[in-house]
């Protein structure tokens, strides 16, 4: 038996492949992938010279460093902006007393500075727009609620094929069932899973799991901590950080207590920062997996 446990999302779509066979359970393949398409950018590389001074001769080459500041054909990283004379950092001299503006107007070279306040930040901006560095904005990604649900089942298709060619022979899906009236979009997601291993395997059984059966293998411990949370009054926004917390720990727990899982090296050298999502669809796929045999798996 192979079983495939996945906890939904579209830019961190968790999922662990489990094989149970005779009275052993391991781990296969536990990842987080994007149903994102691939963000493309093209950084900007500082373009000021080096100067290299070795006891033979001199040499010069471009910096390459990645650039934060830019004015005119110039791209500067740091370094180079800190060093190079010809531009400046802008600042804020609305704010600024009229002693202060008029030191900072002879810092900037400026000849016959204006005696009112007004006419000095009027000669200042001038300035500053001719010759201030102005700051490289990385642009803002693609959200995933601004992709479109046609482009994510696209991405999906090709992901999962990827994803699943080392498995031709998954029998169960274990999908964590969407239930928030805010997760519409996420129930789709869900039914396209559905729908996606449908039209892939011949024989496929799937089932939605609700996200409380996760923790329900550590009812003890995680009742005391509702306990308390109820009477500290804790809203429900952070209940739900407390538990993805709890799914950390527990996660941790059951791979330390079975070794033979064989787990752990996919938790440890994991690069993605959500450790959340990767121990909600494992403790999914334990907590079927006991339910369905007898609790091979120690918790």
């Amino acid at each position: 038996m192979k079983v495939i446990s996945i906890d939904v999302g579209i830019k961190n779509m968790a999922y662990c492949v489990f094989e149970v066979s005779g009275g052993r359970v391991v781990v296969l393949d536990w990842r987080v992938v994007s149903l994102m398409n691939p963000e493309v950018s093209v950084p900007r590389l500082c373009n000021a010279t080096c100067i290299s001074k070795s006891t033979k001769k001199v040499t010069e080459k471009v910096c390459g460093r990645a650039a934060k500041y830019t004015k005119a054909h110039h791209s500067f990283c740091d370094k180079h902006a800190k060093s190079q004379t010809d531009y400046v950092f802008p600042r804020n001299i609305k704010k600024m007393k009229l002693p202060e503006i008029k030191a900072y107007a002879h810092e900037l070279g400026i000849e016959n500075i204006p005696m009112k306040k007004g006419d000095i930040i009027e000669v200042v901006d001038a300035f500053q727009t001719r010759r201030g560095l102005e700051s490289i904005l990385k642009p803002r990604g693609v959200r995933a609620n601004e992709t479109d649900l046609i482009q994510i089942g696209k991405n999906m298709k090709s992901v999962l094929n990827e994803v699943l060619k080392e498995h031709r022979d998954i029998t169960h899906v274990l999908i964590e069932n969407q239930i928030s009236p805010l997760a519409n979009r996420m129930k789709t997601v869900q039914g396209m899973l559905s729908q996606y291993f449908i039209m892939t395997y011949e024989s496929i059984e799937i089932e939605f799991i609700s996200s409380a059966n996760k923790l329900k293998m550590f009812k003890a411990a995680t009742a005391r901590a509702e306990d308390q949370g109820q009477r500290k009054g804790d809203t429900q926004s952070q209940i739900y950080k407390r538990h993805k917390k709890d799914g950390i720990f527990f996660c941790e727990k059951v791979l330390t207590e079975n070794s033979e899982l064989d787990g752990k090296t996919f938790w440890e050298t994991s690069e993605n920062k959500k450790k959340d999502d990767l121990a909600d669809c494992f403790l999914q796929g334990v907590w079927w997996i006991n339910r369905e045999h007898s609790n091979k798996i120690k918790v």
